[in-house]
């Protein structure tokens, strides 16, 4: 099964000893909301904030709904920014989707 938002979260490391920002993307180009993380070891990632301009265009409202999601690319930007890309979601089984559950199709990766 892929992993979730908060298991990049709390391991993915790049040495990067000031900590890493993770910007979270509903697509490629639409970054939906951060969090961060120190370099410390053993430190818990935070939320940052949400972008304001998709808040309410996402099927996520709450950290808790977005560090559950599926995780499809994560993209090394920089030591101290990496893109988390979901899953698209979509709500029926055309076009190659794999259906997840009875309300929930999810385009791409692989399941358990």
């Amino acid at each position: 099964m892929s992993k979730q938002v908060k298991d990049i979260l709390e391991t993915h490391d790049t040495g990067c000893p000031h900590g890493i920002t993770f910007a979270i993307h509903q697509d490629k180009d639409e970054c939906i909301a951060l969090f961060g993380r120190s370099g410390w070891p053993g430190l818990k990632p935070q939320f940052i904030c949400w972008n304001s301009d998709v808040e309410n265009r996402t099927m996520y409202h709450t950290e808790e709904e977005l560090q559950n999601a599926y995780v499809d690319k994560v993209k090394v930007v920089a030591d101290d920014f990496i893109i988390i890309e979901l899953f698209a979601i979509l709500g029926d089984e055309t076009m190659g989707i794999r259906k997840v559950s009875d309300s929930v199709a999810i385009l791409g990766g692989e399941y358990d």
